[in-house]
Formats: C-alpha cells, structure tokens, sequence
C-alpha cells in the first residue's frame, strides 16, 4: 500500500457528552456574519480560508448561491496561488435576497497539495428569511413532511416467492417493530384480497440516489397508511428490502382517498431499531423505542383515490433528487440499512443506532457515547463514507469494545501522525469499518466525491518518511490500523498482504478484545487460534507486534554430479527453513561464488531463486544447476535477501560454503588406430 496523501483528522470535543473525533480536511473554512440577512437588503458573509497542515497550490474558491439569493459576481470567484499553514485568506461576499424562504449559500474550495493530489472543502451559510423581519433567522425550520410528488400508477408492485414457493413480507407487530411473515400461496393470496367494504393496497418506494445517477429502495422502513382528506391514521406496515408494502386490510376509504407516509427508521423487538431522527427534538436512543416514531423524518404521498375493492396495486411512489429537503436523511438511513445487513451476516453486534440530523446543522459529525450519533447537513452529499465511520463507532460502542473513558486523541489528530493508543484504534477501526461494509479501501470525505485516499494502494510501510509516522509506534497511526485491517479483510495480494479473512474474524475478535487498543485485538486474535501469519498484513502498514518470520538458509550441498569437468552441470541443493512465528511473504536466495574460501560481500550472483511462502517449522529445498567453462576449484554460499526488512534474525541468513572442483575434460583416447 503506497501513501502519498495527507488527510487531517480533527478534535471534537462537546460539553457532557464523550466524543470521538471526527475526521477533517486539508482545508478549513470559517464562515462568520452578525445578522440574519433581510428581505431586499444588501447582506455581507465573511469568510477565512486555512491550510490545516500543509501547503497548498493553485486555490480556487467559488461562492454558491440558492435561487433567490442574487451574489456580487466579482466577489463570487477567487483564485489564490498558494495558502500556507497558519496564513490564512479572508474575505467576504456581499449579496442580497429577494425571495423570502430558507436559502443555503455554499464556499466550494478546491486545491492541490504537492503539485499532484487534487484536494477540495466545502462549506455552508443557512439562513430564513421572511417579509416578517421577526421570522428572519440564521439556519432554517427543520421540515418534518415533505410529499413523495412523483407517483406512477401504471409501475406496479410485483411480490415472488422464493425457491420453496413462500413469499417473505415486511409487516409490524402491534408494538411497531417490524417482522417478517412467510407465507405459502395460498396464505399470500388471502392476505391481498379485501373483503366486502374493505382493501389492501400495495405500493412500492424508490427515491434518487445521492449521485443522482440511480435509485434506492425505501428499504425496511415504518409505513403508514392515512385517510388521504382528514390525516387520519389507517394501517401501519413496513417496505422490505426492495422498498415494497403491503398494508392489512382496512375499510374502503371511499372519496376520502388515502396517503402512505415512510418514515426514516426501523423498529426491532428488543431495542435494536435505527433510523435518522429530527435533531430539533429527537431523544438519545430514539429508536430503540417505538413510541417515539414521530421524532423521525417523514414523507408523505399526496392523496391517492382509490377507485375499486379488494387488491389495489397503487404502483410507484418516487422522491426526486434534493439537496434541500429531507431526502438526504433518507440517504443516511438507507446507509444505515447497509450496515445492519452487514452486522446481520458477519457480526454479533447490533443497535441501537440513532442518528441526528437536520438540513442545516452545521455542527461537526460524531458519535456520544451511548447516545446519538450528530450529523452535518452535507454529511450525506457525496458519498457515504463519514456516515459509516461514525456508524462504526456505535458498533463498537454496542459490542462493548469502546473506551468509556475520554478519548486519548491529541487536538488535531491526523490519519498518518501518531496519536494514542485508544484513539488510532477506534479511530482507524471505524474507518476499516466502512471500508468493510463498502467493499472497497476507498474513503472520501462527504460532500465531495473526489477529496479521496486509498487504503489498498495510499498509506504504507515503505512509504514512511517524512509524512507518515512508523517505527515501534506504528499500532498509534489511524492510517496504518486501517490499512492493517483492510488488508486483513481484501482478497487482493500486494507485497505482504497474502492472506485475506473476511469480516467475520474481524469483527468477531473485536467484540471478544477487552481493552481498545490494536495490541488487544492481536492478543484476541492469536488467543482465538486465528493464523498467526496475519502478522503480516500488520506489516504491510507498518505495525509490528511480537510475531515475525526468521529465515535461514539451514545448508547447501553438492549433489549428483561430484566431480564435473569443464561445462558439465552440477546440482547444488539449498535447504531454507522458517524458524519464526509466521509465513514468510517472498523468500528470495541468491548463490554466489568466490574464488578463494572467503566471501566478503563483493562476489557476483550466480543464479536466483524465490522460494515464495515458507510456513512456519517448514523446510524448502531447490536445485541450483550451474557449469564451469575453466578447471579449478570454485567456492560458493548461499544468502537470503530480506526485501522487507522483516527476518528476526539476519545472523543465519546465509550457509556455509561449499566448494566444487572443475576437472579438465579427458584427452582423446585412439584404438588400433582408429577413433
């Protein structure tokens, strides 16, 4: 894994709640006004651009305005051609509103670092802005419904049985927590038909992605069905995986109509629901509760007639793309969802997972402990990666292998210095975390899609000096805990990284460690009976703990051909052994030769040879064959390279030396004269 990258991570820290920190960007925005603008007047936001760390080249910055919102155009675009740590660049924009309502100006700030790694930041200014001066007010009015205005009728629902013939359908208990019913067809038929005077309605959920390029499910998400005129409440069901309902039956609502409301969470019998919740006035651990479904977002259908009895497919309901609205707390529970069918398949661990959020918070992202998770409003743009960080922490938080005690990060903590010991491991685990429930080493960080570093080919061993910290301490790089585990969980061999063994080992040994630290998890791990040689994927991202290879070159022998003469071949056997605790990654030997029965260093190689992994106690022999054009006697050992600087123990690195006389070829012999 190599590392060019330099990503800053950043302190939080909040009064009365214990936090982890969360991560951060090359550069740092500070925006900064005195009043709420007003209605048709003429309006100024500062703001303060700063490099965290390093220099940064070519600086673009870009002011955003919302419609309503008309900016100064030659303050909107500035160009700086170098920002240096602690030299910041401030400015302002001036602008005025002339449409009332809830606006979001946007700093877009981008850059290189070294000349080659494209960087970027962005930040935001909420602010409302009515005719009523009194209603003026910086950040906006959290909406808590907003319509599903897209419905396709003549897109319908399609239920199938699974390959024993039954159908699985998502439905709530009367507690609100969502079950599943397997049903035969003769069970699934009923279900769907009303009686005299009453209906069951199916409808099917998607909303755009958050690339805008495709769709998601409404998957595993509370459903409510209401009179579509009076709000009244009628049914409750939930969406399967697929984002498709069925509602029980209830009495025909005539012209009444109805409405079908999805809510951002998911309920489960013991305290284990998740879901995205109104940071206006959502309670610690909301959903783990059913009672409080109403602290989550919603979206509602407007009214749907409802024509017929009996079964009514009601289609297609469908959210469109919006950076303004709810949706983006949908996308942050449909992250959620990926992460329980993660837990689910390799994990013991579960919820409860409560997230906060609202459209215009501005407060950075990070989990209390034993509380909510707190999210930005743009946490969800982009990708979702900081997302599943900070659901990494309440994972392990819930597997009861998080400090209790206040975290030991340094403030700033970067993902390539040293910091704690605790804190590179929740730190860096989290990370591994995402990266595990993505499939992929890639991290970015949200709202941008290309602010991004690799953690199969970034950050690595032999790629330390001078931005990344190794040496005894390399278990305190976030980076390098990352990269570990990683390479631990991909199938992909590179260098040291040969081995892969997937999340359940993983995860498992995590909820067993009983200290948050790195050191720990390996203790666990080897005490498990997990192989040994995982060591070195800890390597490949420079954390060594107790466990290492040691190679030897046991001996080298003549054998077969003991007295060859000129240009006749030879055979030299080279036994390698591993003394070590863990298989040796590439084992490469040269033979040398000298003309006199000491080597000291100079002698040329003869032949190469890789004997590739040596396990642990195991023996590998391998043939040399050689030839000698000139009669004398020629001496020669055998070294093994160390490539990584790994082997324990170099004094047994290479073998003794053995010598091998060339004789000259015979002369011609002639019989009675003839040949």
């Amino acid at each position: 894994m190599k590392y060019f990258s330099l990503i800053v991570l950043l302190f939080c820290t909040l009064v009365f709640a214990q936090e982890t920190a969360h991560l951060g960007y090359d550069i740092e925005i500070k925006l900064g006004t005195n009043t709420p603008p007003v209605l048709n007047n003429l309006s100024s936001l500062d703001y303060k651009i700063s490099a965290s760390l390093k220099l940064i080249e070519d600086i673009k910055i870009e002011v955003i305005a919302t419609n309503g919102v008309v900016l100064n155009t030659k303050e909107a675009y500035k160009s700086v051609e170098l920002l240096q740590p602690e030299i910041p660049f401030s400015n302002s924009i001036s602008f005025r509103v002339n449409k009332s309502g809830q606006h979001k100006i946007t700093i877009k700030v981008t850059g290189s670092v070294e000349g080659k790694r494209h960087t970027d930041r962005f930040d935001y200014f909420y602010f409302t802005t009515s005719e009523n001066k009194n209603l003026n007010k910086i950040g906006w009015d959290t909406k808590m419904n907003e319509p599903l205005s897209v419905h396709y009728p003549t897109i319908k629902t399609e239920f199938k049985a699974d390959e024993n013939g039954f159908y699985h359908i998502a439905a709530a208990d009367e507690n609100l927590n969502m079950i599943t019913k397997k049903l035969t067809q003769e069970q699934f038929d009923a279900s769907t038909k009303g009686t005299i005077g009453t209906v069951t309605i199916q409808i099917s959920y998607i909303m755009r992605n958050r690339q805008n390029d495709g769709a998601y499910a409404y998957k595993n998400s509370l459903m409510q069905l209401i009179n579509g005129t009076t709000g009244a409440h009628l049914a409750w069901s939930y969406s399967d995986n697929q984002g498709k309902v069925i509602f029980p039956a209830i009495p025909h609502p005539g012209s009444d109509g109805v409405s079908i409301r999805v809510y951002s969470v998911r309920f489960i019998a013991g305290g284990l629901g998740y879901g995205v919740c109104n940071a206006n006035v959502c309670v610690d651990n909301a959903a783990s509760d059913p009672t409080m479904y109403s602290q989550f977002y919603t979206q509602t259908t407007s009214k749907i007639n409802v024509l017929i009895g009996g079964n009514v497919n009601l289609g297609l309901a469908s959210t469109p793309f919006s950076l303004t609205g709810s949706l983006r707390a949908m996308w942050i529970k449909h992250d959620m969802d990926d992460t329980q069918a993660y837990l689910e398949q390799n994990s013991t661990a579960r919820g409860p997972f409560t997230a906060e959020w609202k459209s215009s918070s501005t407060i950075g992202n990070f989990y209390s402990l034993g509380g909510n998770i707190h999210f930005k409003a743009d946490v969800a743009d982009g990708t979702n990666h900081t997302v599943l960080h900070e659901l990494g922490h309440n994972v392990m938080y819930n597997a009861g292998t998080f400090p209790t005690t206040p975290t030991d990060c340094p403030n700033p903590h970067y993902v390539q210095l040293i910091s704690g010991t605790q804190c590179a491991w929740t730190e860096g685990w989290a990370s591994a975390f995402a990266n595990m429930v993505n499939d992929d080493p890639t991290r970015c960080f949200a709202p941008s899609t290309s602010n991004c570093i690799s953690y199969e080919v970034d950050p690595s061993f032999d790629e330390c000096f001078p931005d990344w910290d190794c040496g005894l301490d390399g278990h305190k790089v976030e980076g390098h805990v990352t990269g570990a585990l990683w390479d631990l969980y991909d199938a992909q061999e590179d260098g040291l990284d040969i081995n892969d063994y997937g999340s359940d080992e993983i995860l498992s040994v995590t909820e067993l460690s009983p200290y948050p630290a790195f050191l720990s998890w390996w203790s666990v791990w080897l005490a498990e009976g997990h192989p040994a040689q995982a060591a070195n994927s800890l390597y490949q991202n420079a954390i060594k703990f107790t466990q290492s290879y040691d190679v030897e070159v046991f001996s080298i022998t003549n054998t077969g051909n003991i007295n060859p003469v000129v240009n006749e071949d030879f055979v030299l056997a080279v036994d390698v052994r591993n003394t070590g605790d863990v298989t040796s990654v590439t084992t490469p030997v040269a033979l040398y030769r000298s003309l006199v029965p000491v080597f000291n260093g100079f002698e040329p190689v003869v032949l190469n040879h890789d004997y590739l992994q040596i396990e642990k106690n195991q023996m590998v022999t391998h043939d040399y064959i050689l030839n000698e054009n000139e009669v004398g006697t020629y001496y020669y050992r055998a070294c093994y390279n160390d490539t990584f600087g790994l082997d324990e123990n170099n004094v047994n690195d290479c073998s003794e030396v053995v010598s091998v006389t060339i004789a000259p070829l015979p002369e011609e012999m002639f019989i009675d004269g003839f040949e």
